[in-house]
């Protein structure tokens, strides 16, 4: 079930990458590009950062994944604007998964809560940072979400969870996917965010 939840995340996160790329107008190339980087971004840069071999670079299967679904995107972007609800939702869950991942990769590389935490928020932030880089906006998440703060307190948290106490590490991971997967869709559904206009 966990790869499964990752599998949808990263073709959620390449959807959105892609229809961001369509909407400016990017040729199929470009949406491609774009596509892969929000979906598979925030892992390649973590492995890179903990000098591994990406995970992508290892199992080519999730590129083929992440490459397959942004061109279609490209290809039937009227149509999927419809389900943008059920794309977001699929997000939020590849969310939750993407930072225990990056969590899990920083425990067992022996880091400290802090490294941890960045782990995990690179994990999850990144792709969509880059994502809206490449077409010269403003990163969301700095200005119209929480991604990056709760991407760092849930991995800050698992971290200590899984070192300083007993709990069982698989029911841990299960607690704190659906808790992060929770919390991001109550933001979505409120539209709950952190920033603050400045006149």
């Amino acid at each position: 079930m966990f790869q499964v939840i990752y599998i949808l995340g990263v073709m959620a996160s390449s959807i959105s990458g892609a229809l961001k790329g369509g909407k400016h107008n990017l040729d199929v190339f470009g949406v491609a590009v774009i596509g892969l980087t929000t979906g598979l971004g925030g892992g390649v840069l973590r492995d890179v950062i903990m000098n591994q071999l990406p995970f992508a670079v290892k199992n080519e299967w999730i590129v083929y994944i992440s490459l397959g679904v942004s061109i279609l995107a490209f290809y039937f972007s009227d149509k999927i604007k419809y389900y943008y609800k059920v794309v977001k939702t699929l997000d939020a869950a590849g969310l939750a998964v993407f930072v225990i991942i990056g969590a899990d990769k920083g425990i067992d590389n022996g880091l400290g809560i802090l490294g941890i935490a960045i782990m995990a928020t690179l994990t999850g932030t990144v792709g969509g940072l880059l994502r809206d880089i490449f077409v010269r906006e403003v990163p969301y998440i700095f200005k119209e979400d929480v991604y990056a703060s709760l991407c760092m307190v849930s991995g800050a948290t698992y971290a200590i969870l899984v070192l300083y106490t007993d709990i069982d590490r698989a029911l841990l991971k299960n607690i704190a996917v659906i808790t992060i997967f929770t919390i991001r869709v109550v933001t979505i559904k409120y539209n709950i965010h952190l920033s603050k206009k400045i006149l």
